[in-house]
């Protein structure tokens, strides 16, 4: 029979499971080679919809059944491999959060051992029944291994930690949890929401080109410099701030604050800022992306739609 991933949307060719793993591996693979995590984020989107490999979760698609997590069993069949690699505590805490949220692997771990021991309904944190029993897992590891090939642990990246101390161990450990949980979440909401458009997954190895984007920056404010209708005197302050910040998005410094009041131009001298520390030069390397923090989410809607 055929598995799919999800529901029909109109009159779009149904996704099957093998192809939503398949892409949701692929980018979570993508988003994990930029920090480390490669191997371990290309497992965990290969594994996290393994529970759909059932009939309790296809009869929630065909409308008979409701409640299924599918979620348990994906992280249940890592948790032999945890043993040795403690880094598998992590893709499992990402499997069996990426719909309801993070667990820790001590708290989950009494409950993904009896989903694969028991034949009886076993409900998981979420409420839902788990979509496989003990007795379905041999034949959804068949099904997976016959679409995709085979089936082996790859031996993920180890953690190395940086100090010595158990809380700052904790600490890293706790991030690459959360890392790894970003690059499995956001690549499942993303091809999903291509897979229900009936587009295709973009690259994402894309990289936006800061020189062109510094380029289009100039252009707009001489525009907006044009047609200014306000006092010569502010307008002298914001090309001061301005430049200010092109100088210091030229530097080698790492840390800088910028002080200045209200329309003075601070969100575009601070785009000039950090498209200059992205433009890769001699004195250090490019980067790949800017990350913009707001405390308000108006504020954040205000910036958003200016760049």
């Amino acid at each position: 029979m055929t598995y799919y991933a999800k529901s029909k949307v109109g009159d779009l060719p149904r996704v099957t499971v093998k192809e939503h793993l398949s892409a949701v591996s692929e980018l979570a693979r993508c988003f994990g080679s930029e920090i480390g995590i490669e191997m371990a984020a290309m497992f965990a989107g290969k594994m996290h919809d393994f529970g759909k490999y059932s009939m309790a979760f296809q009869s929630v698609l065909n409308g008979t059944k409701q409640g299924v997590d599918h979620a348990v069993p994906g992280a249940a069949a890592c948790v032999g491999k945890a043993v040795s690699n403690l880094n598998y505590r992590a893709v499992i805490e990402a499997i069996y959060g990426h719909h309801s949220g993070l667990v820790s692997y001590h708290e989950a771990l009494p409950l993904l051992k009896k989903s694969a021991q028991s034949d009886d309904v076993v409900m998981a944190h979420s409420g839902k029944e788990v979509s496989l029993k003990k007795s379905e897992y041999g034949r959804a590891i068949s099904v997976f291994c016959s679409e995709f090939g085979g089936f082996s642990y790859p031996e993920l990246e180890q953690l190395v930690f940086f100090g010595d101390t158990d809380l700052e161990k904790s600490v890293q450990s706790m991030l690459y949890t959360r890392m790894l949980y970003s690059c499995l979440v956001d690549a499942d909401y993303f091809v999903s929401a291509c897979e229900e458009q009936g587009i295709e997954v973009s690259d994402c190895s894309h990289q936006f080109d800061a020189n062109e984007a510094l380029f289009r920056l100039t252009e707009y404010r001489k525009v907006i410099k044009a047609g200014s209708a306000a006092d010569v005197r502010l307008n002298a302050i914001r090309e001061n701030v301005y430049q200010d910040c092109s100088s210091a998005g030229d530097s080698d410094d790492d840390l800088l604050t910028l002080t200045a009041p209200t329309g003075t131009g601070k969100t575009l001298a601070l785009m000039n800022l950090a498209l200059r520390k992205c433009i890769d030069n001699d004195s250090r390397k490019g980067k790949s992306r800017i990350i913009v923090v707001l405390p308000f989410l108006s504020l954040s809607d205000q910036t958003e739609s200016i760049y």
